[in-house]
């Protein structure tokens, strides 16, 4: 996604109405997070961050605030914002590379990764919004790496990226953490990313490198036999970040 007026933007995220779109833009040259009409009219930076890195909005089931990401205080750590860029809270303060926050549709949860326990391999970890002070739920416990994680429309089910087997592929576990299932049997050893699932649970869009040196967007039926995999995109840069809305992949 690219704007005329703001530069370079990413990470793409729709909110549940699918009337308004968070995406992080490169207005004032930081990353900030930026809301939208789901047609990209009216751009609205919501963030002053001014951090060096600032990534992946994800919205609250009631279209009322958005989790993101960032290293504003040196290091990375999970943040919520309301919509009209009040009310900047901050959810981590550890150690550790906290990242990509993903908001469960009851709206209980945010499961982001982090390496709070495990520094240099992150783990896909659960936080209970209402109680941010609660010590934090690990779901994977695996010796390489698990991020990324992507609530099922229903929240009984996740999809994330692990490179447990030697290279990032997709899995998916159930919201408790079992039941872990990879999806991405055939890809060569390449790189798997950014998992998405539909709004009706058939598919999970993600971005690979199976085919090509650049990123193209697939899908994934995560419940048939053989999980066979079907190529969107066929561009000749990198497609990422897929986003549905309603039941259509955006880049």
């Amino acid at each position: 996604m690219v704007s005329p007026d703001l530069g370079p933007s990413s990470d793409p995220a729709y909110s549940y109405d699918g009337q308004l779109i968070a995406y992080i833009g490169l207005l004032t040259g930081f990353p900030e997070v930026f809301v939208a009409d789901h047609d990209g009219g009216n751009p609205t930076q919501i963030t002053t961050m001014e951090a060096e890195h600032t990534a992946s909005p994800s919205w609250s089931p009631d279209n009322a605030r958005i989790a993101f990401a960032s290293d504003a205080d040196g290091d990375w750590e999970i943040y919520v914002i309301n919509v009209d860029g009040t009310g900047l809270t901050q959810l981590t303060n550890n150690e550790g590379t906290d990242i990509d926050p993903a908001w469960s549709p009851d709206g209980r949860y945010i499961a982001f990764a982090s390496d709070m326990r495990t520094p240099g391999a992150v783990q896909i970890f659960l936080l209970d919004v209402n109680n941010p002070g609660a010590e934090p739920i690990q779901l994977t416990n695996s010796q390489r790496t698990s991020y990324a994680p992507a609530w099922s429309y229903d929240g009984t089910m996740i999809a994330f990226v692990s490179d447990r087997s030697g290279d990032p592929d997709i899995y998916t576990m159930s919201a408790d953490g079992s039941d872990e299932t990879l999806l991405t049997l055939t890809d060569a050893d390449a790189e798997d990313a950014d998992p998405a699932w539909s709004p009706d649970g058939r598919w999970i869009a993600f971005s690979s490198r199976r085919e090509s040196d650049e990123l193209q967007v697939y899908l994934v039926d995560p419940f048939s036999f053989t999980h066979e995999v079907y190529r969107v995109t066929h561009s000749g840069g990198d497609d990422r970040y897929p986003s549905w809305y309603p039941a259509l992949i955006g880049r």
